[in-house]
């Protein structure tokens, strides 16, 4: 025995399990006209997401060149920029002291 089984965009069941074997023709035709619809959303769906994959590629695009531009700009590398702190790095001897040194109730 087959069962289909539908499944809704919450992922719920949609409608009721279906037994292919036994089914009646307008169960046959509702489950592809079903499918059919759901094929056809699908479908918009993927085209939204192609449309939106290719402006974030246009526009990565877009700024990996002003980057790059930036970056070929004789005054990229001009001394008005802060410098850079290091962070600083507790060496485990101190990080042992302190942590003996610590009292504790």
């Amino acid at each position: 025995m087959l069962w289909y089984l539908f499944r809704d965009r919450g992922n719920r069941y949609a409608d009721r399990i279906i037994d292919l074997h036994t089914a009646s023709r307008d169960d046959l035709i509702r489950l592809i006209i079903t499918r059919q619809e759901r094929i056809t959303a699908l479908e918009a769906v993927a085209a939204e997401q192609r449309a939106v994959i290719a402006a974030l590629e246009a526009t990565a695009a877009r700024l990996t060149q002003r980057v790059g531009e930036s970056l070929a700009r004789p005054d990229a590398g001009a001394d008005d920029a802060p410098p850079v702190r290091r962070p600083r790095c507790v060496s485990a001897q101190g990080a042992l002291r302190r942590a003996n040194s610590m009292r504790f109730p």
